[in-house]
């Protein structure tokens, strides 16, 4: 039975391979040039991104008012960070051709003890 290569061995050609396409891709976005300099929004491709950390908070409350689900302490949501982007490649005088990407991958069970009423 062959080995297994250890996981972060795996991981490092990727993240490798993805550093070196997203350098690229700067490089490439900054030698081009726009159709004209008089335009607002004169470019060929614009690269834009955010990072957010988000701390979800707050209830979850019925009609009743007596009991309500938190959204820390019952369910256990917890502080995440995370990021999107934009790519918009310009290739004609109106056209652009838009991608958005964002990374979000998150999951949780949690079985509440206590009897909720609405």
């Amino acid at each position: 039975m062959p080995a297994t290569p250890h996981p972060s061995l795996v991981r490092r050609p990727t993240r490798l391979i993805c550093g070196l396409l997203v350098l690229s891709v700067i490089a490439i976005a900054t030698k081009l040039s726009a159709q004209s300099t008089d335009e607002f929004d004169s470019y060929k491709i614009r690269l834009e991104g955010d990072w957010v950390y988000s701390s979800p908070s707050g209830s979850l409350e019925g009609s009743s008012d007596v009991h309500s689900i938190d959204l820390e302490k019952d369910l256990h949501f917890n502080s995440y960070s995370t990021f999107f982007g934009k790519l918009d490649w310009k290739f004609t005088h109106k056209n652009h051709i838009l991608v958005f990407g964002s990374r979000l991958n998150s999951t949780h069970e949690t079985v509440l003890i206590r009897t909720i009423t609405y």
